[in-house]
């Protein structure tokens, strides 16, 4: 029995339970698994620690801890489900390639219908841009005729103006209008 015992210390973790095989083909190997991350001995000290603190000085976890393992309550029994039972931060889960691919699916199809709606906003923009730049120009070469100044060239003559867009946009655009040459709104707009 104590044979037992000693090779079940051996081949199998105290704290979580896992066994050597699992820690070593999945996890980080089961001796620095249980030097490192599930040391019996750091269990046992914080154990004491907790035990031998003033309450009022117990962080949460640890008044949590005590609370299971000496309760207060008489009519509540030690409870050690604290303990990270078949759990270990090293140790890799594999997942279903299929769980995996079918995520990464819906994630892709998500995003695409994002750059869908994005798209389509910008070209609403732009298009209600370039109506308005039409409008201005339009305007613009009608009175350009008139206010044209003589020995000036046009591109003298006329100054920069300020766009104001529809109501739903609170952009403002500055603009050289030239009626020779088609306007664009700036790109640092």
């Amino acid at each position: 029995e104590r044979d037992a015992a000693e090779d079940d210390l051996q081949t199998t973790c105290f704290v979580c339970n896992l066994d050597r095989f699992t820690l070593d083909q999945k996890g980080s190997g089961f001796d620095p698994h249980i030097l490192h991350e599930h040391n019996p001995r750091w269990y046992f000290f914080f154990l004491l620690h907790v035990k031998s603190r003033p309450k009022s000085k117990l962080t949460g976890q640890e008044a949590y801890v005590l609370e299971k393992v000496w309760p207060t309550d008489p009519r509540h029994s030690r409870s050690y489900h604290w303990f990270p039972r078949s759990k270990t931060l090293s140790l890799v889960e594999e997942e279903d390639v299929e769980d995996v691919a079918g995520r990464v699916i819906a994630r892709v199809e998500e995003l695409e219908a994002r750059v869908g709606t994005t798209e389509s906003k910008m070209l609403s923009a732009i298009s209600d841009l370039q109506n308005a730049v039409n409008t201005i120009t339009g305007a613009r070469g009608h009175s350009a005729e008139r206010n044209h100044a003589p020995g000036r060239t046009r591109s003298q003559s006329q100054s920069p103006h300020v766009l104001a867009l529809p109501a739903r946009s609170p952009i403002e655009v500055s603009l050289s209008v030239s009626p020779a040459v088609d306007v664009e709104p700036p790109l640092n707009a």
